[in-house]
């Protein structure tokens, strides 16, 4: 039997996005660019004519990416507590070259290589600023944030790199 392979991928993810058209009718149509860094654990089951052993590795800055994006939010109250929203895109997908060995043989090994990956997906902000006025008013008049918003979003990619990735982060709108 073959070594069986798991990975824990995790990273960050920064996305600025302008809104040109904005319409409580039509809701908001942005584009914008993103950049990101990801790094992943490895877990390495070996078969007992290898030891029978469980190796992990974790390498940083094993992917990083960068792209452009359309998005269309479904804004359309002042104040809504809950905005959809879905987006296609493009990202660079840089990955440096891991090896990784148990005994003498080689059970990952990847070449460093740049990948182009197109994108689609979905997703929804949680309207924070409902939550805490008064946090949300002191940001406003102190930074200039005028919505923080809890964002889940389900990321699928096709291409050369595909896949499904689910991001969980923090918005925050000037």
């Amino acid at each position: 039997n073959p070594p069986k392979l798991y990975a824990d991928t995790q990273g960050a993810n920064l996305l600025i996005t302008w809104f040109p058209l904005k319409s409580l009718m039509f809701g908001r149509f942005g584009v914008g660019v993103s950049g990101g860094i990801y790094w992943s654990t490895f877990n390495v089951d070996t078969p007992s004519s290898l030891g029978g052993t469980t190796v992990n590795k974790a390498s940083p800055q094993q992917v990083t990416s960068y792209g452009a994006r359309a998005v269309y939010e479904f804004d359309y109250l002042l104040g809504q507590i809950f905005v959809p929203f879905a987006f296609v895109g493009t990202d660079r997908v840089l990955i440096r070259a891991y090896s990784l060995s148990v005994g003498s043989q080689a059970v990952v090994d990847f070449s460093a290589r740049q990948l182009q990956s197109q994108n689609y997906g979905a997703g929804l902000h949680f309207n924070l600023n409902r939550v805490e006025p008064v946090v949300a008013s002191r940001a406003l008049v102190n930074v200039g944030v005028r919505k923080f918003y809890l964002s889940y979003m389900a990321l699928q990619r096709v291409g050369d790199l595909s896949g499904l990735t689910h991001n969980l982060g923090l918005n925050f709108e000037f």
